[in-house]
């Protein structure tokens, strides 16, 4: 079974992002994500941004956009919910390939809101995922067929709590136990992941449909390295 690589790019500035989307590309990765102020765990960009990634390299690999209004945890006010739904709206209207939300209500899942976005994105050919909100619920296991019910495919999770210490090694065993539970679920598997440890990621997870996400370590000077890129990207091509 084929691994998808996805590299989340920092598109807080346009020369930075255009930079990052087409090492992507060059790289030989299979998505990208695009988040504003990385050092807040990812906001949405900029929609000017967003066009000129579309613009550049749409058609050459699937350009997801973050839906986050703001830093911090994921329950959200009206006029927050508001804000999230005008966001997806304006993303999806200038053809990026998918969708990066999340929404909780007291450590369970936001259902109205995520139907919402699903649906929409849905409406439009467009993907969801589920982004870390997930690790952040009481018990993520009872959100799985919530979540693809709703429409959603993918969900990104390192396997362990939000915010935490740890990193996607730690995470390895529950994602194996969350891949029981919806066999039609992607697991976009993030969370510290690298060429290094790629390989035992893989192997742990080789039953498993997943795919791998990174971003700091496939940085060089700030900016995302096509040769750290394809060195993922090797990892994936040598699961069998």
């Amino acid at each position: 079974m084929k691994i998808d690589v996805e590299i989340c790019i920092d598109c807080s500035t346009l020369s930075s992002a255009l930079l990052s989307a087409e090492a992507a590309v060059a790289g030989g990765a299979n998505r990208i994500e695009c988040c504003a102020r990385m050092e807040v765990g990812g906001l949405t960009p900029d929609l000017a941004i967003m066009q000129e990634i579309v613009d550049a390299v749409g058609g050459k690999i699937e350009i997801l956009s973050m839906i986050r209004p703001r830093e911090g945890l994921f329950d959200f006010s009206r006029s927050e919910k508001m804000l999230l739904l005008n966001q997806a709206e304006s993303h999806i209207a200038i053809g990026i390939d998918g969708i990066v939300f999340g929404a909780t209500e007291n450590g369970s899942i936001d259902e109205e809101l995520c139907e919402e976005l699903a649906a929409f994105a849905s409406y439009h050919n467009v993907k969801s995922t589920f982004h870390r909100a997930f690790d952040d619920l009481t018990a993520p296991e009872d959100a799985i067929d919530l979540l693809y019910s709703l429409g959603i495919s993918r969900i990104l999770t390192a396997g362990i709590p939000w915010p935490s210490s740890g990193d996607i090694l730690d995470g390895l065993s529950a994602i194996q136990k969350y891949a029981l539970i919806e066999p039609e679920m992607e697991w976009v598997v993030g969370g510290g992941v690298s060429a290094k440890n790629a390989p035992q990621i893989i192997q742990t997870l080789s039953k498993e449909r997943f795919s791998i996400h990174t971003y700091s370590s496939v940085l060089e000077n700030g900016v995302t390295s096509s040769a750290k890129v394809e060195a993922l990207v090797a990892c994936a091509k040598d699961r069998s």
